[in-house]
C-alpha cells in the first residue's frame, strides 16, 4: 500500500507505516517520484518522500529520548493544524463546518491532552511535530 497524501506531518507517516503501508508520498511531489514509489514498494522495499523521512528520522529519535507524546485523532491533528496557521475559532468553524463554540472546545480539549496552555505553546507543538512549517 502507498499512501498519497497532502499532509506532511510525520506522525501520518509513522502511523501509516505502522498499519502495513509500504511507502508514503506526498501529493504536491513530481509524478516521477510517485512511480518511483510504486515500483519501490512493488519489489518489496519500503519508499518514504524524502521530506517526510526525513521528519521521521528526527520523530524517531526524539521517541527515543522523550516518552511518547500523547497521540490525536486526524480530525484533532487538522484543527490543531489551522489554529497552529492561526486562524480564529471563527474561521476554523468555518473552514471546517462547525460551530465556533466546537471549535473553540476541540482547541481546548487538544491542549488539555497535549498539556499545553497557551497558543503560542500550541503553535511550537506544531512546528516541532512537522504539523506546520517554521516562519
Amino acid at each position: 500500500m502507498v499512501f498519497l497524501t497532502m499532509h506532511k506531518d510525520t506522525t501520518y507517516a509513522a502511523r501509516a507505516m505502522e498499519i502495513g503501508a509500504m511507502g508514503f508520498v506526498l501529493k504536491h511531489c513530481a509524478s516521477s517520484e510517485l512511480l518511483e514509489a510504486i515500483r519501490t514498494v512493488l519489489s518489496g522495499q519500503a519508499y518514504l518522500t524524502p521530506e517526510v523521512a526525513e521528519g521521521l528520522d528526527r520523530l524517531a529519535s526524539s521517541k527515543s529520548t522523550t516518552a511518547r507524546s500523547p497521540s490525536l485523532t486526524p480530525r484533532q491533528r487538522e484543527i490543531l493544524q489551522l489554529f497552529a496557521e492561526g486562524k480564529s475559532a471563527r474561521e476554523v468553524a468555518a473552514t471546517l463546518h462547525i460551530s465556533n463554540r466546537t471549535a473553540e472546545n476541540h482547541k481546548a480539549r487538544i491542549m488539555d491532552v497535549l498539556s499545553l496552555t497557551s497558543t503560542s505553546e500550541l503553535i511550537q507543538y506544531a512546528i516541532r511535530h512537522g504539523i506546520i512549517a517554521a516562519g
